[in-house]
């Protein structure tokens, strides 16, 4: 960054010494010594032969230079009677980008947040509907000239013409809200031109310098700085959930974090280089095949983002074959949930204890259900005559990445979607006596609520939930298993063998393979309406 600093210094300096001791002939354009001022408002053009022509249109009207700020446009507008007109790319790149041509159709546009109001060239209608008392907009050879009134009814600005007089050309001045865009007098000495040519000049080698730096620059980008950018990415232009960005950094900070391929230029990494980060990261079976997975999404994520962007052309992560790796093998899962007898020790521990999360936790396991669902449902979700609960929301808990990539205070929310955003998420359960006698005394403690866990008059969260299910646990002399595997033992215990269809649809799945997964060692019955008998401690 410094050399590139001190080449521009340096050839801004360059450029100095030569105005100051050439006169600046090199940048200007003068007739014996005098400045060309038709020349210099963009009037004239040189031709083949190095002369200086006037500009001529094929229409009737009067050649004006276009006054702005800093200078002249670079296409002249025309006068016509009383009336202004500007060349349609004078309009785009000097007040507004909203006004375009379209040329199959024959319109001149403008479109602004909520409507787009059109007009014919030639024409003297807007939107075929408003009339006008002039001519909106005409074509001159391939150029199209757009009345200032037109162009004023939509932008906030003004201008003011000023015809021709003696040797002075015709002017069309544009005037801004941010204070009148004062038009260059044209003197006739070489010091006018000379200072605007060589801060023109000046403007352009620094603007020209500044994006050669930015485009080194991402070159230079490290995978580090990459993945910063790339989480406000996927915050700010995509559906990504916040809980989904807390599982990338968990994620990043498990594997990547303070590494030496995160210093590494993003260009520079390499098949090979992720080979053997991956071979040195699994040599020793620390993890298992999914959270290597994880770990590669987020690289695969970022590798993506810096194709898009393109700082490289080719995603090295999809040249790497994952198999080869080892990984920690993976725990037999099939006593890893609530057992029979745990199941009824526990819920025979809780009736007794009569609070939120201690009827919270029991509905648990006499419904087929998230701890999302359970802790959204309300009141009016309950129909007692046909003993039904209908799931149509959950309870999230989320905190969102902030700019310098922490995070914010956990907020629950609830929202009208399920998990996995598919409809088979919203269902209605069976209520048996057990489930409606829950219900029950959580109406006693919670009459006037919305939902029916309010403990203290909020919504409980996830983890409050877990934390009271483990001290629960531990008083009831039972191993401690989260409440996702309350669903593993719900969904294994109502299995009979001939029921998947129907346990997919009771516990939300939009597919059956997910359903089998949730099953562990399963009891084989026959009778599918006891799907929800064989839940809890059975009447």
């Amino acid at each position: 960054m410094r050399k590139t600093i001190n080449k521009l210094f340096l050839i801004i300096t360059v450029i100095s010494a030569l105005l100051l001791t050439t006169g600046c002939d090199l940048f200007i354009k003068t007739n014996k010594g005098q400045v060309d001022q038709k020349w210099y408002m963009g009037l004239t053009y040189e031709d083949d032969n190095g002369n200086d022509t006037d500009y001529t249109i094929g229409t009737d009207g009067t050649i004006a230079a276009v006054a702005l700020e800093d200078g002249y446009g670079d296409e002249f507008g025309i006068i016509k009677g009383e009336e202004a007109y500007l060349n349609i790319n004078t309009i785009i790149k000097n007040i507004d980008k909203r006004f375009y041509v379209d040329a199959t159709n024959n319109l001149v546009m403008f479109t602004d947040a909520t409507k787009t109001y059109k007009t014919k060239i030639g024409g003297k209608t807007i939107n075929e509907t408003e009339n006008t008392d002039y001519v909106i907009s005409f074509m001159d050879g391939k150029n199209c000239y757009v009345n200032v009134k037109f162009v004023k009814k939509y932008v906030d600005f003004d201008y003011k013409v000023v015809k021709a007089q003696g040797k002075s050309p015709a002017r069309i001045v544009l005037k801004y809200t941010s204070g009148e865009k004062n038009q260059m007098t044209v003197k006739s000495n070489i010091e006018m031109r000379t200072k605007a040519d060589y801060q023109n000049l000046i403007k352009e080698i620094i603007r020209f310098y500044i994006e050669k730096q930015k485009a080194e620059n991402r070159q230079n980008i490290t995978l580090e700085e990459l993945y910063a950018e790339w989480l406000l990415y996927k915050r700010d232009y995509t559906s990504v959930k916040a809980k989904t960005i807390q599982e990338y950094v968990s994620e990043w900070n498990r594997f990547f974090k303070d590494t030496e391929l995160v210093k590494m230029k993003i260009g520079e990494i390499k098949p090979i280089t992720l080979i053997r980060f991956f071979r040195e990261a699994t040599k020793d079976r620390q993890f298992t095949h999914k959270r290597v997975s994880n770990a590669r999404s987020v690289l695969n994520g970022i590798m993506s983002y810096a194709i898009e962007e393109e700082i490289i052309s080719h995603n090295p992560v999809s040249d790497v074959n994952f198999k080869q790796f080892t990984y920690k093998p993976v725990e037999v899962q099939s006593d890893n949930v609530f057992s029979r007898d745990d199941t009824h020790k526990l819920l025979n521990y809780l009736r007794c204890i009569i609070e939120p999360y201690s009827l919270a936790i029991q509905l648990s396991f006499y419904l087929f259900i998230r701890v999302g669902e359970t802790k959204a449902i309300r009141w009016e979700d309950i129909d007692y005559n046909n003993r039904l609960v209908y799931l149509h929301r959950q309870a999230t808990c989320e905190r969102t990445l902030n700019d310098d990539l922490t995070f914010s205070s956990r907020k629950v929310k609830v929202v009208n979607q399920m998990k996995g955003n598919t409809s088979h998420g919203f269902r209605k359960q069976f209520l048996t006596d057990e489930a409606l006698k829950i219900l029950h005394k959580a109406k006693e403690l919670n009459p006037n609520g919305i939902y029916v866990f309010e403990p203290n008059g909020e919504i409980m969260t996830t983890d409050s939930f877990n934390r009271r299910l483990k001290k629960y646990c531990k008083e009831a002399g039972v191993p401690y298993h989260s409440s996702h595997k309350i669903r593993f033992y719900n969904a294994s215990t109502a299995f009979d063998g001939n029921n998947l269809t129907t346990l997919s649809y009771l516990m939300g799945h939009s597919e059956t393979a997910t359903t089998l997964h949730y099953l562990r060692n399963v009891n084989k019955r026959k009778n599918d309406r006891l799907a929800f008998q064989n839940l809890g401690i059975s009447s």
